[in-house]
């Protein structure tokens, strides 16, 4: 499941 939550939170930064 942490591998799941990583690129979540990487798509965060990069979309704002």
């Amino acid at each position: 499941v942490t591998e799941i939550l990583l690129p979540a939170i990487n798509e965060t930064p990069a979309d704002m």
